[in-house]
């Protein structure tokens, strides 16, 4: 019995000592960088067909329809001086059966724009628009001033002349997404 409890004991010597032991090298935290990555929901709205139709005068609406939104992800000093780039996924679902032109833009807190992407020009009926934008700090300090984003969208002409049916539910949805990359 006394062999028995003696065993364990003796293992557990024999382990320890016998064990490797490998240097660690601590220098290496030296070229460690943290870069995290948050995603958030930025805009998303939905028009319908009376957004582009004017029921008074029974005519269409041509000029831009525009949605503003604060854009509160570069408030955090962290995140402004922190901010290496910024990946924009918009998706779009247009029911309608005309093509639309939208144009997105940064501002700053005096409506000056801070930013702008190439016009983005949906075609009729495609419920699966999406682009990807980048936008590289380093390249674009004046960015990170940005206190709004303006989404302007606009109804295009239609080609046989025909005009929106107010009664008619269409809708266009359009929302985006930010993917942030920060340095530490």
């Amino acid at each position: 019995m006394k062999n028995i409890r003696k065993t364990p004991i003796f293992l557990i010597f024999i382990f320890l000592f016998s064990s490797c032991v490998k240097y660690v090298d601590f220098e290496q935290i030296e070229d460690l960088t943290v870069e995290p990555v948050f995603t958030s929901s930025l805009v998303y709205f939905t028009l319908d067909q009376v957004t582009f139709f004017d029921r008074i005068n029974s005519v269409e609406v041509i000029t831009p329809i525009s949605k503003t939104s604060k854009f509160l992800s570069l408030n955090s000093s962290f995140v402004k001086n922190n901010l290496i780039k910024l990946e924009l996924e918009f998706e779009i679902s247009n029911q309608f059966d005309r093509d639309f032109t939208i144009n997105v833009e940064f501002l700053d807190d005096n409506n000056t724009r801070t930013h702008r992407f190439n016009t983005f020009n949906v075609d009729a009926n495609n419920l699966n628009y999406a682009q990807k934008e980048v936008i590289n700090i380093i390249n674009n300090q004046l960015f990170l001033s940005s206190t709004k984003i303006r989404v302007s969208v606009q109804l295009s002409p239609s080609n046989n002349g025909a005009v929106i049916n107010p009664n008619v539910v269409k809708n266009l949805v359009f929302k985006t997404a930010g993917t942030f990359f920060l340095k530490l």
